[in-house]
This record gives structure tokens, sequence and C-alpha cells, in this order.
């Protein structure tokens, strides 16, 4: 159902294809006959393959790029796209390389200047409402309270135009911090790097709240690190990401956190993401008590605060809780939840993290699919349940991170139910 509904429309595979989410454009391979890069995707039950084009005559040193790769797999669930990209990655990283290249040449190695768009309430404006900078910190202390509180994850782009964020919306009580995504193909030849787009809505938003930009290990070498440091942002939040590029001296975010730290001592809190299930975006999945180990890694590097990837299972997320305080980890944990608008979003985070409703729970989206006022409403009393669940387990969590694939309205409106049940308070 998720395959039909991901390849639906046009747009819908656009959305997939710029890569404002889900950064596929790894995959892009040469039609000599059509002259052009194309990214294949086959995500639908059947064998259908979507083409993606953007009209390329020739690469940086005039000479025409070809594969001879001719596999057109079928695929029979969306989840399976991954797995193409990753095989179109490994014969066509050079055509990557050359695609970043000719979009550098074209545009001078300069972005586009991004105008972020964003109102400030009363209190951010007139700097009443903001004094500490450091999340972990920040984390630390609003748990200590034990009262729950919230960030919100945004992109810097929402259909090529700057994300619009409106704090207003959020009040009485606003977000603590803003997680800002880093794009790893996107970004990666945007120089100097301050022009990249998350780094200038983070450079924005500093002053007004606590922001958390990402950076990945994709393409990252030590030099261009050095260069993100060099901005003195108070926080980062380092991910490996799921593609290698030969550049990149980082090969794991243990080796980023390790490497920041040993740079700039306390100065910067540095998040860390944790793997409830594990890490269910790669094509084997781990097994957790595997992904645990890797994230005592991340925290003897350095790494002062934990914010998990997105899930659906309250029994899973309390018990991954429990599994960092018996493994020795006493950082903060901050809980990543999704409040989906629609069918159609819910297929793209199950497609990007791979992670899944559980299965009764799926038959009962499923029956409403086709409402999105219903699915809307699905999301916002299941996510409210997972966060009443968490709290009554009383595991020392209270922090949420809503990732909001740029979907304000579900975040909203489950703000509002916290606040009438008296659950989100000052």
């Amino acid at each position: 159902m998720c395959a039909k509904i991901l390849n639906k429309t046009k747009r819908n595979l656009s959305i997939i294809i710029k890569i404002n989410l889900l950064e596929v454009r790894n995959a892009w391979g040469y039609s000599e006959s059509r002259n052009a890069f194309i990214c294949r995707l086959d995500c639908a039950p059947a064998r259908r393959l979507h083409n993606h084009r953007v009209p390329i005559s020739s690469r940086a040193s005039g000479k025409l790029i070809k594969t001879n790769a001719k596999w057109k797999p079928t695929v029979r669930t969306q989840f399976q796209c991954r797995e193409i990209c990753r095989w179109v990655s490994n014969i066509c990283g050079s055509l990557l390389r050359d695609m970043h290249a000719l979009e550098a040449a074209s545009s001078g190695l300069a972005t586009t200047s991004y105008v972020p768009c964003v109102n400030y309430t009363t209190g951010q404006t007139s700097g009443t409402d903001f004094v500490e900078r450091r999340v972990a910190t920040l984390v630390a202390e609003r748990t200590a309270r034990r009262q729950l509180f919230y960030g919100i994850e945004v992109v810097a782009l929402q259909s090529g135009k700057p994300t619009c964020l409106d704090f207003n919306r959020f009040l009485p009580i606003l977000p603590t911090f803003v997680s800002i995504v880093w794009l790893g193909t996107e970004y990666c030849h945007v120089n100097p790097i301050d022009q990249v787009k998350s780094l200038q809505l983070a450079r924005s938003l500093e002053s007004r709240i606590a922001v958390l930009p990402h950076i990945t290990a994709y393409c990252l070498s030590q030099e261009r690190l050095d260069q993100f440091l060099a901005l003195n942002f108070t926080n980062v939040l380092p991910i490996r990401g799921d593609l290698v590029h030969e550049i990149q001296n980082f090969t794991y975010s243990w080796e980023i956190v390790e490497y920041i730290r040993k740079q700039q001592g306390d100065k910067v809190s540095i998040c860390v993401a944790g793997y409830p299930e594990g890490y269910t975006s790669l094509p084997q999945r781990q097994d957790p008590a595997e992904a645990m180990r890797f994230l005592k890694r991340k925290i003897a590097a350095g790494a002062d605060c934990i914010i998990t990837q997105m899930c659906y299972s309250s029994e899973t997320i309390i018990q991954f809780i429990k599994d960092c305080r018996s493994a020795g980890i006493t950082v903060p944990i901050v809980v990543g939840l999704t409040v989906a608008d629609c069918f159609r979003t819910y297929c793209l985070s199950e497609h990007i993290a791979g992670v899944h409703l559980p299965p009764e729970k799926r038959e009962e989206l499923l029956l409403i699919h086709k409402e999105p006022q219903r699915v809307a409403r699905f999301f916002v009393q299941l996510i409210l349940r997972i966060i009443r669940d968490v709290l009554d387990a009383d595991v020392g969590v209270y922090g949420i991170q809503f990732f909001t694939f740029n979907k304000f309205e579900p975040v909203y409106e489950l703000l509002k139910e916290l606040r009438t049940l008296q659950i989100l308070k000052d």
C-alpha cells in the first residue's frame, strides 16, 4: 500500500528525488540517448521504473559519461528502494561526484541567497526568553524538573523555498531547541561552508533559540569539519549517514564526536542519535545490542546527549532507555517521534527511517488511510499515548523531539492536546 502511495503522483516522486528528506541523489546514471543523468527508483509492486532526469551534456572534463549496467529489478515493496539506490551508488559513484562538480561549476560554488522565513515571539525578540544555548545543558535542566519539554527538527527548505517557522504558533510553550537536518549529498560541495542552507538557518535562529545543526560523515574531510567548527556553533549532532564518499576522513559518527571534543573541549554540546530498534535504515538490520555498543562508543568519545530515532512502540522506547541506563549510559535522552499529517507522510517516514507501526496499529491505519483528517487524528492520539506511556514508566526521560518533515500542523494539534491534559505546562 505504501508503495502505491509513494508512486501515485509525479509530485510525490519529486519529493523523494529532490532529497529534501530522503537523500537518494546517489542513484544517478547517465542516459546517452536522453543526454541526461537519470535517477532510477523502482518502488512499485510490479515492474515500473520511474525516471527523474536532469539534462547534462557532458562532465567537467567534456567527456560523456556512460554506464554499462542494465539491471532493472522487480521490487515488491518500497522498502527495497534503499537497496536499489545503494546498488546504483556503487556503480555510479563517479557520476555523483561529476554531478556535484557540474552543479558547483554552474553556480560558481556559491549557493543562491537564502533568506530565512521566521516569525519570532515578542519574548524572543526582546531576549527575555533565551539564556542557555547548549542543548545538553538545557535537556539536563528540564529533565531535572521532571516536566515534559520538546524540540523540533526541521529542514531548511520546503518545496525549494525557505521553510517558514512561526514560533507564535507554538505558544504558550516554545520548543526548547530547533534541530536542523544536514542533507549530505546536497551540501557536499557547497563552499564556503557557511553558505550551506541549514547552517544559514541555524545562524539566523541561534540568537533567539537554541539550535542543533547536524553534520554527516558523507563527504566530510578534516579540513571541512574544521571549517564547520570555525563557525562556532554551540551545538552539533554528528551523523554517519548511509553513503560513503572517497574523500571523507570519517567513517563513523563517533570519530566526528571524538575530533570535535578534542578540538572544542566543553565549549560545544554534542548530541548523537540513538536507535531503539537498531539501525533500521540499513539493508541488514543490526540487532539492538550491537547498536547499543556503537552508542556507548559515541558517549565515550564525548557525546553529552542522545536523541532517539523515531519509533512507534512505547515498549521499545522504554526498553531502549532502560538498556541505556543498564549499559552505564547516563547522559540525558530525548525521545524522537513523528506526528504524520497524512498517510503519504507516514509512508515517507517509513521509507526514510525503516521504522514501522506495530502490526495492529498498521492495520488500524490502513482502514482509514484515504481519509487525511482521520489519519492525522490517528497519529496525534498515537503519539500522545506514547508520550504518556514514557512518562508513566518513570524512566527519567521528559524530552521529546518532533521530526516534523516541515509539517507543523499536526505538531500544533498534539501540543494543544498535551496542554489541555496538563501534561505540557509552564
